[in-house]
């Protein structure tokens, strides 16, 4: 795309093109668009530690930068800052490890809808193997109704 700038007669020339990749539109924070934004943000979250995207998330990655509409990606990571569990938290701990990538952990995390949307875009990557979601919202309900089993206790 060709750089486009306010006319000169406006008093100041300025190109509204990202600084990386050369987009035309809205830019935010070091000149860049929203999708390299977002990209960076991801790949942050995403950083297993080692300064990389944990390799077993590339499809998620893949997934949200391709978003139609990267600024919704960008809100997601930003809603409930600073309160526990939100998408911004869960996807660091899931960079770094810290969640293991199976169903039964998401059931146990909170806040259950934050959890339960990050299950389902890592079932449609195939991070996680496919599963029904209200049978998923049902198992991640259920032990919270229903009391753990008693011990049996032995006989004497």
């Amino acid at each position: 795309m060709g750089q486009r700038s306010v006319p000169p007669a406006a008093g100041f020339s300025q190109t509204f093109d990202c600084s990386r990749c050369g987009f035309e539109g809205k830019l935010l924070h070091g000149r860049l668009c929203e999708r390299c934004t977002l990209t960076d943000r991801l790949t942050a979250l995403l950083d297993d530690g080692t300064g990389r995207i944990r390799r077993a998330l590339f499809p998620l990655f893949d997934l949200l930068v391709a978003m139609d509409k990267p600024r919704s990606g960008l809100a997601w990571l930003e809603m409930r800052r600073g309160q526990p569990g939100n998408a911004s938290q869960l996807l660091r701990r899931l960079g770094l490890g810290e969640i293991p990538l199976t169903h039964d952990a998401f059931h146990e995390l909170q806040p259950w809808r934050a959890a339960a949307h990050l299950e389902e875009l890592l079932m449609t990557c195939g991070v996680l193997p496919a599963a029904d979601k209200y049978l998923c919202s049902f198992q991640r309900w259920l032990p919270g109704i229903w009391p753990a089993s008693p011990t049996p206790s032995t006989p004497r």
